[in-house]
């Protein structure tokens, strides 16, 4: 599809500040609207060609591309979206798009050590079963997603971000992105690349992240949280929704246990899950115990894999030993990289 740039971007701002889209239909094609929107255009051009310029300025100088709803690659997905973005900009590996099975996965900034945990986790089983994970490049728990679904040092992972692509937000992951769009990843906004991050940008975000996947994770939220609104969205277009339980004394929890009580689907197993959404779970993740292990690191590490993330006192109480030895054992079994300790809970490495 070919059209004039500077037209394009007037028509994303006729689009965004009027609402045109509820009006017109995209099926006149990028022709039919540029006519019939044609006086509209050119006032717009002429009330803001500074703002204008700068986008394209930025959309050349950043190395952005762009995708047309009208192209042949536009994600299906988006187009049965209410309200689907005319434009998807982007960089880095746009063929991500046209792997089968995306799974979003979104919670809370604020993550806990347990919630970090399972979004490491989750995010490895799902790349590692064939499929690419959607989530939106904030802080907690989407970056641990994001920094997780890697095979190979390759990111097979979409980040879906709510402002321009002209500079990287959070700007404290940049050099993360870097790294992230080199060896795979990609990087996608409906936004002209100037417009800055807002309250009102990230729920729209929300919807493209629910849009782009086939199912939706959400592993922490609080009672009012973006997750949340991701969820709703989901549901909205018909994906179904999991929600991993937390401690009904957690403020990170209180969301995705509500969610459950609402009818999302609770997550007790990571391989029940990808079962239930068509994955299946490659084999190392039953590692097998270590041969060169003595006797008491393999009950140890037999029983982490088995129960997940548990506490030095569950671990105590569940192998039957005493704390000294559990304590011992647990640091060499730390040092030799097989498992990991984080604010208190224990789990696999």
């Amino acid at each position: 599809m070919s059209c004039d740039i500077e037209r394009l971007f007037a028509l994303l701002l006729l689009f965004e500040k009027r609402q045109f889209s509820s009006v017109y239909s995209l099926d006149m094609g990028i022709e039919g609207l540029m006519a019939r929107l044609g006086s509209e255009i050119d006032r717009l051009i002429s009330e803001r060609d500074d703002f204008i310029s700068r986008n394209i300025e930025a959309l050349n100088d950043s190395g952005i591309r762009m995708l047309t709803y009208w192209d042949d690659s536009y994600p299906e997905s988006l187009k049965n979206i209410s309200d689907p973005p005319l434009v998807l900009f982007y960089k880095g590996q746009i063929s991500l798009l046209a792997i089968k099975k995306k799974i979003g996965i979104v919670g809370s900034r604020r993550a806990t050590s347990y919630g970090l945990t399972m979004a490491r986790r989750m995010a490895r089983a799902v790349v590692e079963a064939g499929a690419v994970t959607v989530s939106g490049g904030a802080f907690g728990i989407d970056n641990a997603v994001h920094k997780n679904s890697c095979i190979e040092d390759e990111y097979r992972s979409i980040v879906v971000m709510g402002c321009g692509l002209s500079d990287f937000y959070p700007r404290s992951y940049a050099a993360f992105f870097e790294k992230f769009l080199k060896n795979g990843g990609l990087i996608l906004s409906e936004f002209l690349p100037l417009i800055p991050p807002a309250k009102h940008t990230f729920p729209r975000r929300n919807r493209l992240i629910s849009g782009l996947s086939d199912v939706v994770v959400v592993i922490e939220a609080a009672k009012r949280s973006g997750a949340l609104i991701t969820a709703g969205y989901a549901v909205e277009q018909g994906k179904d929704v999991y929600a991993l339980p937390g401690r009904v004394d957690s403020p990170a929890s209180e969301g995705t246990n509500r969610l459950i009580y609402d009818g999302a689907i609770p997550i007790f197993d990571l391989d029940s899950f990808l079962e239930e959404i068509g994955l299946s779970a490659k084999e190392r993740d039953r590692m097998p115990l270590d041969v060169d292990l003595n006797p008491v690191d393999n009950v140890l590490l037999s029983i982490v894999q088995r129960e997940g993330n548990l506490t030095l006192e569950d671990l105590i109480a569940l192998s039957g030993l005493d704390y000294s030895e559990v304590l011992n054992r647990i640091s060499q079994l730390e040092i030799k990289g097989l498992i990991q300790r984080m604010g208190g809970i224990i789990c696999l490495a």
